[in-house]
């Protein structure tokens, strides 16, 4: 049985190895990580589509039945309600302006000045 030296040149590849090791199955458990979540947002974007094509039909389906003669009390008793439309996002206030926010400006006068 042949018996190896360990030196310390050695020692310090071995440890060198490991690190690599120990970063490369790092990088891939991080890779593994953030595919998943690639995988969940693409499920969640098809599932949106789904959801949003089914609230199309049953919107049609609500206003059929309207028109063919059900009030929509009718259809709440039977816990058929209007689908409500999604509210569009208000714009931003702005900001009013106070004597604090507005900037201190020099102006240059627009005549001549002489002192003598």
């Amino acid at each position: 049985m042949k018996r190896t030296t360990i030196t310390m040149a050695n020692t310090d590849a071995v440890e060198a190895a490991r690190s690599y090791l120990l970063t490369a199955e790092s990088v891939n458990q991080k890779a593994q990580l953030v595919g998943d979540i690639a995988e969940q947002t693409e499920r969640k974007q098809t599932l949106q589509a789904e959801l949003a094509t089914v609230d199309r039909a049953l919107t049609k389906a609500y206003e059929a039945a309207i028109k063919g003669g059900w009030s929509s009390t009718e259809l709440a008793e039977l816990g058929y309600t209007a689908q409500r439309k999604a509210r569009k996002p208000r714009k931003p206030r702005e900001a009013k302006t106070t004597v604090s926010d507005t900037p201190l400006t020099t102006t240059t006068p627009t005549h001549e000045v002489r002192y003598e």
